[in-house]
């Protein structure tokens, strides 16, 4: 807790001074673990009555808000922030295919499962069903594959999939 009271008054100093001093808001968001960031930024809140988001967003514009934003998500939770960011990558038309498999690559045997059952809960959708109706053939048993599904659920999916297209 002295290390997060210490970077929080850091964070403020460093956003309050005049040009804000990004190098020492760059060093205190990446040096520190997410747990250890997620208690600086909860401390700030508590102290400060306002989020150093909030802060970011006024004070500062462009990637670098951006980045400081996706940094203080991830510390917040990063299961939730892997479930929106898959989300994100498959609504709408067109799927973001390089997000889509750089998550599910580089989570599949730390934390998938987590990220699936917080993808239901935000989405009331399974992360499969939406990967399923967003690709096809050998790329989407892929990408099934990455996230835990069986051989038998792949072809029985493939299966599916084929009688729906044979229709048209």
């Amino acid at each position: 807790m002295e290390s997060a009271k210490t970077d929080a008054e850091g964070l403020l100093k460093a956003i309050s001074s005049r040009p804000i001093d990004k190098s020492s808001i760059v060093k205190t968001i990446s040096i520190r673990s997410p747990i250890q960031l997620k208690a600086t930024l909860d401390y700030y809140k508590k102290e400060n009555r306002h989020s150093f988001g909030k802060l970011v967003k006024q004070e500062i514009n462009g990637n670098f808000s951006a980045l400081l934003g996706v940094a203080m998500k991830y510390a917040k939770s990063r299961i939730n922030y892997f479930a929106k960011t898959l989300y994100k990558s498959m609504k709408g038309l067109g799927t973001d295919d390089a997000t889509l498999v750089r998550i599910l690559v580089m989570r599949a045997e730390i934390d998938m499962q987590e990220i699936k059952t917080q993808f239901y809960k935000k989405y009331r959708r399974t992360l499969e069903s939406m990967m399923i109706s967003d690709t096809s053939g050998s790329y989407a048993s892929f990408l099934l594959f990455l996230v835990g599904a069986t051989q038998d659920e792949i072809q029985a999916v493939g299966k599916i999939k084929h009688l729906f297209t044979s229709w048209r």
